[in-house]
């Protein structure tokens, strides 16, 4: 198809006006000069006269015929994944497929000829962070002069370097991994295909976010950097600053709706002209969420069971607030959160306002690891014993590891939600889902012994 389509854009270069000539009379200067040397001279001054333009009117005329080459050449049927435009028509719809954010609240995206222009909300941690403009250019295209953005990305990119796990299976879903060259943290990574890549040595590793390896980075060539937006309030793009390279911040971990923050698979996938496959990917994630959420909803408020989740870390109890991706995931599973009633995303608390709250919860999920045992657990404060979930019914988060020891609860986890709902659901409601193995959770200890170690996010 895309032969087909560079053949009649050289057709019409060749031609703007895209009809047949091949049938019209010559127009030679000689055969001109023959055809006009019978004609009266009165009738040349005439018609020379008549036919005269000004210089206005020859410059319309080309403007007509340049537009007329533009509406002569037909959009591509399928937004193109490899190779670019062979002409700079701005106009024409370089992206028949296209994305619409749905469910995600702090990114969308719009299309006008041969740009894609993305709005990232908060494009770091601050709190007075100002929106990010993200303009996708059709490569072998410019930027129209009206167009005005914060960062300009020829696409489809070719070579990708990533900052966050969490990024990794956005690609590999749509199966284009094969574009990723760098990333930063390759020891967490899980994601089979980008494992194997960089034992192959097709990506490598690039550094810390905060301090990249900028001559790795620089060897790598990659045509875009994405990073995560949460990073203390710093300008993530800042470290990158030396390379003439494109850095995109990716703000997905401040969605609060599970299938929102899975949403912004779609920002990778416009960074590949991967449009089509990526709207297959998540209307199938969507569908699977719908179904479980759907499933849930029916279990009466009295009979929901109480959640309770984290555990002390150096002194301090993390807790996910009411307003958190957390409680979402749980309020979706037919779970009724001990802190959902608490404003916010994260709940610094001491140990005993925790035991005040959650002390008779039915479960505890995301403490501990399935590889310490309950003795290991509350060795180094007995009163985490004290709580009804212990041991009998407390669910640890890393149960299925990826072959270098990365999470795959993390990673896989965060854009496939349908799958976290699933073992959750499962858990607080067993007869709903009485086949349903947990995948990702596991029993406090249940695999001690078994070499496990627990995984860690990118």
């Amino acid at each position: 198809m895309f032969v087909l389509f560079a053949l009649v854009l050289a057709a019409c270069a060749a031609d703007p006006s895209g009809r047949d000539t091949s049938n019209d009379p010559p127009s030679s200067e000689e055969d001109t000069a023959e055809a006009s040397e019978g004609a009266p001279d009165a009738e040349d001054d005439g018609e020379a006269e008549d036919a005269a333009m000004t210089d206005g009117e020859a410059a319309d005329t080309a403007d007509a015929s340049e537009e007329g080459a533009a509406d002569a050449v037909a959009p591509p049927e399928a937004n193109l994944t490899d190779g670019c435009a062979t002409e700079d028509l701005q106009d024409l719809d370089w992206f028949p497929d296209k994305v619409v954010f749905d469910v995600a609240e702090g990114i969308s995206a719009t299309y006008d000829g041969n740009v894609k222009l993305v709005t990232i909300d908060r494009p770091n941690d601050s709190a007075d962070a100002v929106p990010l403009t993200v303009a996708l250019v059709q490569c072998g295209t410019t930027l129209p002069d009206d167009v005005q953005a914060d960062i300009v990305v020829d696409v489809p990119v070719q070579r990708a370097v990533t900052y966050s796990t969490t990024f990794l299976q956005g690609f590999d879903l749509i199966g284009r991994t094969d574009v990723l060259v760098g990333h930063g943290g390759l020891q967490y990574a899980s994601t089979q295909s980008v494992v194997e890549a960089a034992e192959a040595g097709d990506i490598v590793e690039v550094g810390n976010q905060t301090s990249p390896d900028l001559e790795t980075l620089a060897a790598a060539e990659p045509d875009v950097i994405m990073v995560s937006a949460g990073f203390s309030g710093a300008d993530p793009t800042e470290p990158f600053a030396a390379l003439d390279v494109p850095v995109v911040p990716n703000a997905s971990y401040l969605e609060v709706d599970p299938l929102g923050r899975a949403e912004w698979m779609k920002l990778e996938a416009m960074l590949l002209n991967e449009e089509a496959a990526v709207v297959d990917v998540f209307d199938g994630v969507a569908a699977d969420w719908d179904e479980l959420v759907a499933l849930a909803a029916d279990v009466p408020e009295d009979d929901r069971p109480t959640v309770l989740t984290n555990d002390p870390f150096e002194g301090t109890w993390f807790a996910s607030g009411g307003e958190s991706y957390t409680a979402s995931l749980i309020a979706a599973a037919g779970g009724a959160y001990v802190f959902a009633d608490e404003p916010g995303s994260t709940l610094p608390l001491d140990l005993e306002t925790v035991l005040e709250r959650g002390q008779d919860a039915d479960a505890w999920l995301s403490a501990g690891s399935v590889a310490v045992t309950p003795e290991q657990f509350v060795a180094d404060d007995e009163r985490l014993g004290l709580f009804a979930a212990f041991p009998d019914n407390v669910w640890a988060n890393d149960a299925d590891l990826g072959p270098t020891g990365g999470n795959r609860f993390y990673e896989e986890g965060a854009v496939r939600p349908d799958l976290v709902l699933a073992d959750i659901v499962a858990i607080l409601h067993p007869d709903l889902l009485p086949d349903h193995e947990p995948r990702f959770f596991g029993l406090l200890g249940s695999q001690a012994g078994d070499g496990a170690e627990a995984g860690a996010s990118g």
